[in-house]
């Protein structure tokens, strides 16, 4: 785990996967909020003690950036108003990978009503529905590809990194 004092209230702190662990910060799943918030406080303490503060009497925003390593905390310190916990969960989006071009042509020919934005990424089609597909959409988008819940920032990498092949 990496802290930086980027300013009087701002705090970097850089976490592998195991440090998440350690502190059962599981940001991506439906764990219980308790667990987070405790995990939470002994990080705030910890990271009080590295930077010498006392985290008594003040609040803290805490905004979590997950990458494939672990995750980047950005902890703005406050005076403290009142205690307030948020854990805000980012809207998973479904989407569907095709590692093969036949199976991609194959899933097109059938009659699927579904209207989307199809991707070529890292050697995959990617296809991101434009609406929450059906479940019977999912079923037959299922049988041809891998269905995929993706946060915002894997889509944005799709969408940044990929080449749009419909328009």
């Amino acid at each position: 785990m990496r802290i930086d004092r980027l300013s009087q209230g701002t705090i970097l702190v850089a976490m592998a996967a195991d440090d998440l662990e350690d502190y059962r910060l599981d940001f991506g799943s439906q764990s219980e909020l308790s667990s987070v918030q405790s995990g939470l406080k002994r990080l705030l303490y910890h990271v009080g003690q590295r930077c010498a503060f006392s985290p008594r009497g003040r609040s803290f925003l805490v905004e979590a950036l997950p990458s494939a390593e672990g995750c980047l905390l950005l902890i703005s310190v406050r005076p403290a108003r009142r205690r307030i916990y948020r854990v805000k969960g980012g809207c998973p989006h479904t989407m569907c990978v095709f590692t093969h071009t036949d199976d991609l042509l194959d899933w097109m020919n059938r009659e699927n009503g579904l209207s989307f934005t199809l991707f070529r990424f890292r050697e995959m089609y990617v296809l991101l529905p434009v609406q929450s597909p059906t479940r019977a959409q999912q079923r037959l988008l299922g049988e041809y590809g891998r269905l995929i819940t993706a946060n915002k920032i894997m889509l944005a990498r799709v969408r940044e990194y990929g080449k749009m092949l419909n328009a």
